[in-house]
């Protein structure tokens, strides 16, 4: 909030003295503007990947303990159907 409220008074310093404004002083402003803009968008952009990792890791250990019980069941039914042939 902070930024935004110095950036807020910057600009209105700005547009009152636009015409004694140096090349220098208008790119400053300008890289200012940019960094107020993107800044939260690369902030957005680390925490979205950290996000999609840590979605990443919890979707491949529920698929992991998804295929060890099914991986489980199927030996438990195979090792069933193998008692019944002792019988005979």
């Amino acid at each position: 909030m902070q930024i935004q409220e110095k950036w807020r008074i910057r600009h209105e310093w700005a547009e009152q003295n636009s015409a004694t404004l140096s090349d220098k002083e208008r790119l400053a402003l300008i890289s200012d503007g940019a960094n107020l803009l993107l800044g939260p968008i690369i902030y957005g952009g680390g925490y979205s990947v950290l996000v999609f990792g840590i979605s990443l890791v919890v979707s491949s250990v529920i698929v992991r303990e998804i295929t060890s019980n099914k991986q489980d069941s199927q030996q438990g039914d195979t090792s069933d159907a193998l008692k019944g042939t002792d019988d005979l």
